[in-house]
């Protein structure tokens, strides 16, 4: 099977727009959760956010979700060193997602604009118009699984031979009074912050952003002296169906799948040296996951560093799987765990080290991903430094 590598990176986060000040951000253990800003209401008064600053970006008529998904896609082509010109449009492939598409427009209301701002596959459609890439396009939509989903497809895709390289990436632009009405009527969003893991945990903050990467088939990549940050070494899918918004505590979903993708990657639990949490900070979401991570590593969970950047990001709902291996990317290049910033006192039943705090310095060699979506969606990626 053909050996997929990752070549490129470009980062749009609320901590850190760029991949150099991303990685910063994360180091550090900044936290971009405010009080939400973009729009007034009283209802929304006591609202948090991880908002990127709207100065940041023009939009141009454009939705925010295509502009965050354009300008990481820019910063991976740059990163690359990729020659466009010099490839086939045909060896190039595009899978770029969004789960929730341009709900900011949607929430303005119809306009002559509307159809290319509002679905979620009008950006890769964007991303076709300005570059000549004509190879497979797809757009992935599972819930906030989106992301990672998007970067497993893409790897497929040169892993059958329908490409030679893939951009690959998601973006999410969700901070409108719709979407966090109906999260808040969920009960899912927290009025203090974001503390994955913590005892005083009670739910997630919604952040925005994008991240995207160039996937490149290795051998391709060797032959024209690319720098990687790593390889996708492994990858599973799977489902739970028992509810729309809660995982099934009695069953082993999200234990098979970890279980699959070490099998994939050929790794035991031993050989993982980090694990990035979904971590969404709801009371019952991370005992799941605490549970579910053992079920899969059983003693060895102990000995493996865990943690969860959505406590500095918020939640990105769909691109938060693509920030999120970016973190991972980082960390592997510049050797240092990401901190779960905002735990403070650890849950008794969430046992398990989750970097409270601080980054610690710690070379990384193989480390996973977990995503987790509403409706049951459950994706998990390996890769290796």
């Amino acid at each position: 099977m053909r050996r997929v590598v990752v070549t490129g990176m470009g980062v749009v986060a609320p901590n850190g727009v760029g991949r150099r000040a991303f990685g910063k951000a994360l180091r550090s253990g900044d936290s971009a959760i405010r009080p939400l800003s973009r729009f007034s209401h009283p209802f929304f008064s006591s609202f948090l956010a991880a908002e990127i600053p709207s100065k940041l970006f023009s939009l141009n008529g454009l939705d925010r979700f295509i502009e965050y998904g354009l300008r990481a896609v820019e910063e991976s082509l740059q990163d690359s060193g990729l020659e466009v010109s010099a490839l086939s449009p045909d060896e190039i492939g595009v899978v770029f997602s969004s789960s929730k598409g341009g709900m900011e427009s949607l929430e303005k209301g119809i306009s002559p604009t509307f159809m290319q701002n509002f679905p979620t596959s009008c950006l890769s459609s964007m991303i076709l118009r300005r570059y000549p890439f004509r190879g497979p396009t797809l757009n992935i939509v599972t819930a906030c699984a989106t992301g990672t989903h998007t970067v497993i497809r893409g790897a497929q895709l040169i892993q059958d031979g329908h490409a030679s390289v893939v951009l690959a990436g998601a973006s999410d632009a969700s901070l409108t009074p719709l979407l966090l009405s109906g999260y808040d009527q969920m009960g899912v969003l927290s009025r203090k912050g974001i503390f994955p893991f913590d005892r005083l945990r009670d739910g997630f903050v919604v952040g925005e952003g994008a991240a995207s990467f160039i996937l490149e088939e290795r051998e391709h990549a060797l032959r024209r002296g690319a720098f990687c940050y790593g390889e996708i070494i492994g990858y599973a899918m799977g489902q739970d169906p028992s509810h729309p918004l809660r995982f099934d505590p009695s069953a082993e979903n999200l234990a098979r799948v970890l279980k699959g993708a070490l099998k994939r990657a050929k790794r035991s639990p031993q050989k993982i040296d980090y694990i990035n949490a979904h971590g969404t900070a709801t009371v019952p979401g991370d005992l799941y996951e605490t549970d579910q991570i053992k079920r899969a590593f059983g003693k060895t969970a102990y000995q493996i560093p865990i943690s969860s950047t959505k406590s500095m990001t918020g939640h990105l709902l769909g691109a938060s799987g693509a920030i999120e291996l970016a973190a991972i990317l980082l960390a592997m290049k510049e050797g240092f765990l990401p901190p779960t910033a905002g735990l403070s006192q650890k849950d008794p039943a969430c046992d398990l080290d989750y970097v409270p705090k601080v980054a610690r310095d710690q070379k990384i060699s193989t480390a996973l991903s977990i995503s987790m979506g509403f409706g049951g969606h459950i994706s998990v990626i390996v890769v290796q430094k």
